[in-house]
């Protein structure tokens, strides 16, 4: 089973994360980035904002060939960061011209395109496949939790 799993402590705004299998995505505005607690995380840059990929554990939080601890991330959170948890289902969608997956980069893409967008206007956007046509609807089993610190 796939998992993500964060705690914030509100006064340090010190976020812990860790993931079995599912990264957290941050989206940091371009000009906040020089927080050296977010480098060596993989980014995408667009729309003046960086969304940092914060890795999870290549393993799940079932019994398992590799049964490790997992690790636990500290970043400490700006002001105005997102935050993005979401299912694996998400990305895994079939549709399209092709009949090709969705996949995580046109996931972070379009959290990109619609980042400068209030939170509110951004909860309907992952629901994208009811305008979309070509595109599977199996809704479901995805989930997109996202919220500002």
């Amino acid at each position: 089973m796939d998992m993500a799993l964060i705690s914030l402590n509100h006064e340090t705004n010190i976020m812990k994360f860790a993931g079995a299998y599912n990264p957290l995505y941050i989206l940091r505005e371009k000009k906040l980035c020089n927080n050296k607690n977010l480098k060596g995380f993989k980014t995408l840059k667009g729309n003046g904002h960086i969304l940092h990929e914060i890795y999870a554990d290549k393993m799940p939080i079932a019994i398992y060939d590799r049964m490790d601890k997992f690790f636990t991330h500290e970043i400490e959170l700006l002001n105005g960061d997102l935050l993005y948890m979401f299912s694996d289902s998400y990305a895994d969608q079939f549709g399209g011209p092709q009949g090709k997956k969705f996949k995580y980069i046109q996931f972070k893409r379009l959290i990109l395109a619609n980042a400068n967008k209030s939170m509110t206007k951004q909860k309907g956007l992952y629901y994208f496949w009811h305008n979309k046509p070509g595109w599977n609807i199996f809704l479901a089993a995805s989930c997109v939790i996202h919220f500002s610190s």
